[in-house]
């Protein structure tokens, strides 16, 4: 399991919002766990278990121009014990509490995934003196990830959207402000063959298929795009764009510097510039919601690499470049190369038209050739 731990939550806060509801679920193993600090702006996570699908892996999260790194990512390979069980995360905070809520979605699924009895259990009824007995009996010994898989996408990814809804809930129980704070969730699980994206706001996946071609496993979560425009408006809200028409006309870098956002109807607030998230419940009063869009596939024999990002890459670097960029990488195994470079050009690029420079966190699979 690999996380980026470098940022503290609030006291008596973490502890509540994950406590466990049931003593009997069982324990992930956290063994071999690596943290390297490249610097106080980087962590980095080295690739340690071969997978049936996965040839290597890197991540790493840099701190932008804030005090702080509002991003998180977790990595959680053979989850359970079970093989070819993997999750990939990152979530990118917001708001003047981001890094806490960020940091307590990631402690959130981490908790999820290694405790919830839906995977991981099935009831057993034995037959007491007076009554039944259910009891839970673990199936660690026989579950595979295509059980795993079944359980996870049965009646239409239900454990999945509970989950969020959960975390949103425990966001809200927190004791410091979120009606202004909050942070996106983008998931991608490898489940043997199977490939699931969920995503909630506007951090991005992507895949690269066959003669290079860029398959999106997520669709941003823009206020502007038609689905989430008319939802926002239909519950009281509006999207407007707000623009400093000097600052517009030496940089020409509108739509991320200007990017379009949710605002309460006559109101100069909440200001959000996306459609989805967890927290944000100013902007969740005008049809903001915490609903995950879905994407599932199967990994086909041609498939080379997934791009995870957060919207630090996303806003400055286009698919296209991306994919070309990694490519190159790809092409001789280096995916640690690959990380840094994007990293290294989108940096690059934030600087020629911003004195800002958002965090920036990536995570790359290669897949088996």
């Amino acid at each position: 399991m690999y996380s980026n731990d470098n940022i503290n939550s609030p006291k008596n806060n973490s502890n509540k919002s994950t406590e466990k509801n049931d003593a009997h679920f069982p324990k992930i193993k956290k063994t071999n766990t690596v943290n390297y600090s490249l610097n106080k702006n980087a962590i980095i996570s080295p690739i340690r278990l071969k997978k049936k699908y996965i040839e290597n892996l890197f991540s790493m999260s840099k701190m932008g121009t804030k005090n702080i790194n509002q991003d998180n990512y977790l990595i959680l390979e053979n989850i359970f014990e079970i093989k070819d069980f993997n999750l990939f995360s990152i979530f990118d905070g917001h708001g003047q509490n981001g890094h806490f809520i960020s940091k307590l979605a990631k402690e959130n699924f981490l908790d999820y995934f290694s405790n919830h009895s839906d995977l991981y259990y099935i009831p057993r009824i034995k037959e007491g003196k007076n009554n039944l007995i259910i009891e839970k009996t673990c199936l660690n010994k026989y579950i595979n990830n295509e059980t795993v898989y079944n359980r996870i996408s049965f009646m239409n990814y239900k454990i999945l959207k509970t989950i969020y809804k959960q975390i949103d809930q425990n966001i809200e129980n927190t004791e410091y402000d979120k009606d202004f704070s909050g942070t996106t969730s983008c998931s991608i699980f490898i489940i043997g063959k199977h490939l699931l994206c969920s995503n909630v706001g506007d951090s991005r996946a992507i895949i690269i298929r066959e003669s290079n071609k860029i398959f999106p496993l997520s669709i941003d979560h823009k206020p502007n795009r038609k689905i989430e425009n008319e939802r926002i408006k239909k519950n009281g809200g509006e999207i407007k764009k707000i623009i400093d028409n000097q600052i517009d006309s030496i940089n020409n870098k509108s739509e991320h510097l200007f990017p379009y956002r949710v605002y309460i109807k006559g109101k100069n607030y909440p200001g959000l510039a996306m459609s989805r998230s967890l927290g944000d419940f100013v902007a969740k009063s005008v049809g903001v919601i915490n609903e995950p869009e879905i994407i599932d596939l199967n990994i086909e024999d041609n498939d080379k690499f997934i791009i995870l990002a957060s919207d630090g890459l996303w806003e400055v670097v286009s698919n296209e470049e991306a994919r070309d960029i990694v490519d190159i990488y790809y092409r001789i195994n280096n995916v640690k190369g690959a990380v840094e470079k994007l990293i290294s050009v989108a940096s690059n690029k934030f600087k020629k038209i911003s004195e800002y420079i958002d965090d920036i966190t990536i995570i790359i699979i290669f897949l088996n050739k």
